[in-house]
């Protein structure tokens, strides 16, 4: 806020002041009207301010405060129609608005004490509203219908010890209720929780100055009742304004805390799998190479046969721990640094680095893309190819033939993946690209996190990935998309 701008409000509240002063002089039921009114008015707007950002608020404070100041107001509004003068409740003199006062004030310094049992954690607003209806009508039929509650002003005489006991009570709940308050100060915007603070000071003070008035219409209730404006100004203030003009302080404050505790969170995990794929990695090459080592020296069958099953869980073991590490890094991973490449020649080094694998299980790759495929791509799409071919050659038949293409898809180039295996369900198709997901293959033996991190690669990239039946006969088409970069050229267009 700027210099004139706080000036201009210091002046409006003093003349403000200085106005209620002079009406308290001219006619006193008018100056108290006017104050109970504002009053009643700002713990209504403190109502709807936190009732209407309850959804998006994990601290219940401000909440439940909000919920307690709607039956507060209606309190309020009891004892200044009751007020001496007003007239509306025969038969009663200024025992009555008094002892609403008190039950205001009591559920007022209440209200800020349980409300800080609800800092770090939910209420039910139903249940809440409903204690505080019980409470309320208690209280009223403790004075209207049962005459039970004490005395707290006799005429002639002033105030009676329960009053000023209750009001020295009163302020003791407030003071514990701004250490509290204090405390976990880091749960609030600064603004606010310093601001509510200030007002549960001017509060305490205010209790302070009704313990020894005399007439209603005196000096010190007089003074009391400034106070009390003044600290509802400062919750207006507070709650009310900053709920309205900024918005984002009150609604997302814990959205932007739960933001950045996760981030935390994320680099503690990242440090962790880092720290994990070490420990386990370390180990698990240990076992390898001793493996390979006895599968050289070894002559007996039934050893040898056992040692084949170690070394191949070993190597599961190994890609797990390598799939899982690379998953994680991808899920905390915003954005990609993207150069242009053509994708043809990528996929084509991917499909040599399996040349080994492919004549083993004498099957056929058949790369019939034949052009220029230039894409704004990371590095990392590699590994989607990777695991793209590796699934199909894992899951197809031994001498199938795999069928790699790459379709022009507009302003993206469709990568597709045809193989001629079991293929996917159609209630499997969206699952699989799901981490530890997989489709019945019939024994066939994965991670469950391929498709996931090819997922998760291309969603980095802005593109899609899916899976399709393979029109032609048996088996599936995995494709994916990726940008063309801006100036993609290709001998021959085939629409996607």
């Amino acid at each position: 806020m700027d210099l004139p701008k706080k000036y201009l409000i210091f002046l409006i509240v003093l003349f403000s002041f200085a106005g209620l002063y002079y009406i308290s002089l001219y006619n006193y039921l008018l100056f108290h009207t006017l104050i109970e009114g504002f009053t009643i008015v700002v713990a209504c707007c403190i109502f709807v301010i936190a009732w209407n950002s309850r959804k998006f608020a994990e601290n219940s404070y401000l909440l439940f405060l909000g919920i307690a100041y709607l039956f507060i107001a209606g309190m309020d509004a009891i004892h200044t129609l009751s007020y001496t003068g007003m007239g509306l409740f025969l038969g009663y003199d200024s025992n009555l608005p008094t002892q609403l006062w008190i039950i205001a004030r009591y559920m007022e310094s209440f209200s800020f004490l349980v409300a800080a049992v609800f800092i770090k954690r939910n209420i039910n607003p139903g249940l809440t509203f409903a204690g505080y209806s019980i409470i309320s009508i208690i209280l009223l039929a403790s004075i209207f219908q049962f005459n039970i509650f004490p005395d707290c002003f006799i005429e002639g005489v002033g105030l009676t010890t329960f009053k000023v006991l209750s009001e020295y009570t009163i302020s003791l709940i407030l003071l514990f209720s701004a250490i509290i308050l204090f405390k976990n100060k880091n749960e609030f915007d600064p603004k606010v929780s310093n601001l509510i603070l200030i007002a549960i000071m001017l509060t305490i003070l205010t209790e302070l100055t009704f313990t020894f008035y005399i007439d209603v219409y005196g000096f010190s209730n007089m003074v009391g009742h400034f106070l009390k404006l003044a600290s509802f100004i400062l919750i207006y203030q507070a709650i009310v304004i900053t709920g309205i003009s900024q918005p984002y302080n009150l609604i997302f404050r814990d959205l932007q805390k739960n933001e950045k505790k996760l981030k935390e969170e994320n680099e503690l995990k990242d440090l962790f799998t880092d720290i994990l794929r070490h420990d386990l990695l370390n180990p698990a090459n240990v076992i390898k190479g001793y493996t390979d080592i006895l599968l050289e020296n070894e002559k007996n069958e039934n050893n040898l046969k056992i040692l084949k099953i170690i070394k191949k869980n070993n190597e599961k073991a190994i890609e797990i721990i390598e799939a899982a590490s690379q998953l994680s890094k991808l899920e905390n991973t915003d954005s990609l640094g993207f150069e242009d490449a053509d994708i043809g020649v990528i996929f084509k080094k991917v499909i040599q680095n399996f040349k080994f694998t492919i004549e083993e299980k004498n099957m056929k790759v058949k790369f019939i893309a034949d052009g220029i495929y230039c894409a704004r791509i990371n590095p990392l799409i590699e590994d989607v190819f990777v695991n793209l071919l590796s699934n199909a050659i894992k899951y197809s038949p031994d001498g199938e033939e795999i069928i790699i293409d790459i379709l022009d898809a507009g302003s993206d180039w469709k990568v597709t993946v045809t193989d001629h295996g079991q293929g996917v369900s159609d209630s499997d198709k969206q699952a699989i690209f799901k981490r530890f997901k997989r489709a019945n293959k019939g024994g066939v033996k994965g991670t469950g996190l391929g498709l996931a991190i090819v997922k998760r690669i291309i969603e980095l990239h802005d593109g899609e990935a899916g899976v399709e039946d393979n029109p032609k006969t048996s088996g599936c088409v995995f494709w994916v998309t990726v940008k063309k970069s801006t100036y993609s050229t290709k001998s021959e267009q085939k629409p996607g």
